[in-house]
Formats: C-alpha cells, structure tokens, sequence
C-alpha cells in the first residue's frame, strides 16, 4: 500500500462548515482530534485492561451477539474456502465477559479473535451514550459501537453518511470511491458475512493473478491510520476495507441520510434494479436505462421543468406528503393486500 494517497483533513470545522463540506464535495475526510474529550477516548491513553474496565462500567447484564472466528483466519473475517458459508461463528455473552476473553486473547496470540460487531449503544449499552457526543450529526442520531481484538472487515459500502471515530486502538482504513465497483471484484449481493456485500479482493495480501484488475482499484484508493479520538468521514457509497491494529479496539459509528421516508432504502431499490432489467433483450435494457437516467439522475436537466408549477406529480420537491405517498404508492404495488 505504498504511495496511497490519504484523505483530505478538515480538522477543528463547526457543524454548519461540515454540513456545508459534505454538501459540496463527495471524498471521505479526516477530522484528527475529533473525539479526544470522550472519556473512552482518555481512558485508552492507559493499557487494554483500563479500556475494558472503563467499558465494563455499562454492562446491563444482557447476553449479546460476539463473532469468534478461529486463529487461522488472522481476524479477517470472510467467507470460507467453498464460499457456502463463513470463517467465523457467533456466540452470545455479556460485554464483561466477552472483554475478559478479549483480553486473554491479547495475550495469547493463539487464541480465537472476538469481536462485538456495530451494537446499537442506547439498547446494549445505554448508560454510555450520553458520553458519545458527536456535534456534527442531526441529534436523533444513534451510534453503533464495535468491540473487538484484531479484526479485518473486508470492503464494504454503506447507505448512510457515516463519521466513524476511533476510541481506542487504532484502525487503518483503505477507500475506494465507488466508481471502482468492477475492480474490486465483489462477492454475492444476497450472501454476505455482515448484511453488505464484501470486495474478495484484500489489499493487505492482493493476489493479481486472480483479480487482475484490482491493481487498477487500488491506484484509486484512499488510505489513512486512525487513533483514538480521531474520527473519519465516509459519504455513501464509498468501499472502506478496515483494519484494527491494537489487542483491543473501540470504534463508534454514527449513521444519518436525511431520508425522508422508510422506503427510501438505495441498495434495495438497486437489487430491485436487478430484478425488474438485468435479465430483459439488450434493447429494452437501453430503453430503461434512458428514462432512469432522464427521471433518476437528471442527465437532460429537471425532468419536470415543461409541467405546470402547481402540477409536477411525483417530479416535484419532496414534502412530507409527497413523500407518504410514493410509500403508500411502493407499499401497495409491491405488496398488495391479499384478498
């Protein structure tokens, strides 16, 4: 990964001048510092153990879900050697108890890697998330916290915008800009080890022989080292391939999309996509992807801008009741009541 360029930093910004970046640029961005006030983030100045016992103060005694997967793996976690199922398993026990194990694993490196995966804070954790703030997300905002030994989640993309911060430990991130989607060689949309479809590809270990194009991907990429109390801006969807660095990690995330309705949901409406025109004769195909491009992606300007200004139907602005529409709309032509 040498001379892989990092991303822009935009350190010390106020809440109105990220909005206003995001707005106008489409590239992930560094925020140092971000989070440096956060206790999580003083209490890993110390050793692992004082982290754990920071974070064992907001054990609530439930049971919760932990991934383990085996010493051979190397913490990547990914799809076994037949591609019919995964290298890892899931557990259930108590945060005290899953960190005690963690640690153990720190300290014998022959040990399975364990790894709370993006737990919602207010359900697992409530007590801590008064001491996650976070200044530049709407305040409806609810963070996921990952808990974990030396994990490597392959490259994925999400829907939401996303400030990921670290709180302990350090991770390396590793981005693609989604116009990369053919090079990184992307396994099944439909069967996938954590809910997003994952690059096969590993820039850790890239073998070119197998994807040839991921040379091309990896020219394009992004690549940045995070600590505690820094934090990282990706906008949807951009590829982030994560790396945790430290025997034990700690890494908020804050998702938001301003989307104004439930339906609203991108990668779905592209596996409908998916459905409805990939499998249809190559001319009706072009005849599809001309009125998507006129009526989604505005290619010949506002497709409504000949209609009467009161009248532009489902073209117009979007409203509350506009919105509630369509989804009565999607709802009932999706899925019809059954008589």
């Amino acid at each position: 990964m040498a001379d892989v360029s990092e991303p822009r930093d935009v350190s010390g910004v106020t809440r109105e001048e990220f909005a206003s970046l995001i707005a106008d640029t489409y590239e992930p961005l560094v925020l140092r510092g971000f989070a440096v006030d956060w206790p999580i983030v003083q209490s890993a100045d110390d050793a692992a153990t004082a982290v754990a016992s920071y974070l064992k103060r907001f054990d609530t005694g439930q049971m919760l879900p932990m991934i383990v997967a085996p010493a051979d793996t190397g913490g990547r976690m990914f799809y076994n050697e037949t591609y019919d199922g995964f290298n890892f398993d899931r557990e259930q026990c108590t945060l005290s108890d899953g960190l005690d194990l963690m640690l153990d694993r720190a300290t014998a490196g022959e040990e399975p890697f364990r790894f709370f995966q993006c737990l919602p804070v207010v359900r697992a954790m409530p007590a801590l998330a008064g001491e996650l703030h976070n200044p530049l997300v709407p305040a409806a905002t609810q963070p996921g916290i990952w808990i974990g030994t030396r994990i490597t989640v392959a490259a994925h993309f999400g829907e939401s915008k996303n400030v990921a911060v670290v709180a302990a430990g350090r991770r390396r991130f590793t981005l693609f800009p989604p116009e990369q989607v053919a090079n990184l060689y992307v396994g099944r949309l439909d069967f996938t080890p954590a809910g997003q479809p994952i690059s096969l590809a590993n820039p850790a270990n890239p073998d070119f022989e197998r994807h040839p194009r991921y040379r091309q991907a990896l020219d394009a990429a992004l690549s940045v080292e995070l600590g505690p109390g820094d934090a990282l801006y990706i906008p949807p969807p951009w590829w982030h391939h994560v790396e945790s660095l430290e025997p034990l990690n700690v890494h908020v995330n804050d998702w938001w999309d301003g989307a104004p309705a439930a339906s609203a949901l991108p990668f779905t409406a592209l596996v409908h996509a998916i459905q409805a025109f990939r499998h249809l004769p190559s001319g009706e195909q072009a005849a599809w992807q001309a009125l998507l491009n006129h009526y989604v992606f505005d290619e010949n300007g506002d497709p409504a801008a000949h209609l009467a200004p009161h009248d532009p139907g489902i073209l117009g602005p979007a409203s509350p009741a506009l919105i509630q529409h369509l989804h009565r709309w999607l709802v009932q032509e999706i899925a019809p009541p059954r008589e």
